[in-house]
């Protein structure tokens, strides 16, 4: 059994916002080219039409049959949901559920369609931040703070997760899943170079250095240092982990050494390139499992497909990992990734049911079923800890990996997150193939984003 665990993101063509995808998957497919952004830390006056539960009545919704509709990211592959579902049924009996399965490359726009129709749902699983976004801003989802407040649910458990998804004291979600951005590595490429394993308490230089050592071979046999997926979030994260800035900002300044350090990675050859990646469709998983990469700067969903490949006896090497390297003047724990909430339709018929299933998925036994699938919850308790961590396959002394003293989500919670986000991919992408300078392509998106916030 491992030790307890203590609480602790020339113009070329994008077509989609890289948001969330990943990591709000449940399903066997990784994507290609998206990542995730999620809520995070700004907040900004939205109005919306959603009725709210009183704070002192509890509907009678456990005297009659009731049928609560979900739309579901993968639900089929998502275990824990069908898991969570039949327990909560057992205990009120008188609740059944209706899973709308919806594939994650279809999810936002289905739904959008779905809610625009008004179709009968109750609840909404939030794939991203800019979702959540549009969903609060067209009042179709309701605001659960009365509810949490008559029911005295306790949001510290989630480390400051639902307050990140707080609009003007309203919160719309609670959030059942967090997911981690870390470093994932091959102990058997890092034993044949001699070189030591990455620790908790790297800079991103000391990772540069590492990726240098770990590179070796040429053509076919090349092994690269390094690997970040073509996502601005590869890149942009280690911009935001130390809390001082946000992706959402008035000047894009601070981004300059980050992009630098992965420029000059990529010229060197010690990372694989960002356009190679994006031409060849090529993918964190494919590449680490075939051993052609050392280090992944990827999220905590992937540990999923590494313990489906380790129990499989398909995974020809061990691997670890250890929380992400931070700024030179941040410190260990400093962590970017996101939450992912769960939502009530505000014309949903059965409001206290679905608020009821809501606090019960995110509760510590929610999390208990969450951490048995596979899943990182919302709440990390030393017990859901203890059960996340001893998934088959799981690699040992990873523990540490999970603690964080700083968090950061990818995407504040704007009412423009949305557009911005397309801008932030978009000019990654021109710097990343050098389309644009660092200089013309930093100043390019401080001026859009600048536009953008400034447009009524």
């Amino acid at each position: 059994m491992k030790k307890g665990y203590l609480r602790k993101t020339m113009r070329l063509l994008v077509s989609l916002i890289v948001a969330g995808s990943m990591l709000a998957a449940c399903g066997k497919q990784p994507a290609v080219t998206e990542s995730t952004e999620a809520a995070g830390e700004k907040t900004e006056t939205v109005q919306t039409d959603g009725s709210t539960a009183s704070e002192t009545e509890v509907e009678d919704w456990e005297s009659e049959p009731i049928v609560l509709k979900a739309t579901i990211v993968d639900y089929a592959t998502c275990g824990y949901f069908e898991e969570a579902m039949n327990k909560f049924t057992e205990m009120h009996p008188n609740v059944t559920f209706e899973p709308i399965d919806i594939l994650n490359s279809d999810y936002i726009e289905k739904v959008t369609t779905m809610m625009a129709g008004g179709e009968d749902i109750d609840l909404i699983y939030s794939k991203n931040n800019q979702q959540y976004m549009t969903l609060v801003s067209n009042g179709q989802v309701e605001d659960l703070m009365p509810y949490i407040e008559r029911d005295g649910v306790d949001l510290s458990i989630y480390s400051g997760a639902a307050e990140k998804l707080s609009i003007n004291n309203q919160i719309f979600g609670l959030p059942f899943r967090n997911d981690l951005w870390l470093l994932f590595y091959n102990k058997d490429l890092f034993d044949k170079a001699g070189v030591a394993y990455p620790t908790d308490d790297m800079t991103w230089d000391d990772w540069a250095q590492m990726c240098k050592e770990m590179t070796s071979g040429s053509g076919t046999e090349k092994v690269y240092g390094g690997y970040l997926q073509n996502w601005p979030a590869s890149v942009q994260n280690m911009t935001i982990q130390d809390g001082k800035h946000t992706t959402i900002e008035t000047d894009y300044e601070f981004m300059r050494d980050a992009y630098q350090r992965v420029l000059d990675l990529q010229d060197n050859g010690y990372i694989m390139d960002y356009s190679t990646i994006s031409t060849g469709s090529l993918h964190y998983t494919g590449t680490f499992f075939n051993q052609q990469v050392a280090t992944v700067y990827q999220g905590s969903w992937f540990i999923t497909y590494l313990l489906e490949e380790t129990n499989a006896g398909t995974l020809p090497f061990k691997w670890g990992m250890v929380k992400a390297p931070h700024t030179a003047g941040g410190q260990s724990g400093d962590a970017v990734g996101a939450a992912f909430p769960m939502c009530v339709n505000s014309k949903s018929k059965n409001k206290e049911a679905a608020w009821q299933f809501i606090k019960y998925l995110c509760s510590e036994e929610g999390a208990e079923i969450m951490a048995a699938n596979g899943a990182l919850p919302a709440v990390r308790t030393d017990k859901v800890m203890e059960i996340y961590l001893n998934q088959e396959g799981f690699p040992e002394g990873c523990e540490s990996a999970f603690d964080v003293t700083q968090l950061s989500f990818e995407v504040p919670v704007h009412e423009k997150s949305g557009t911005i986000g397309t801008i932030l991919n978009e000019e990654n992408s021109l710097i990343m193939t050098k389309s644009l300078s660092l200089d013309d392509g930093l100043k390019e998106l401080t001026e859009r984003v600048n536009e953008a916030l400034n447009e009524e």
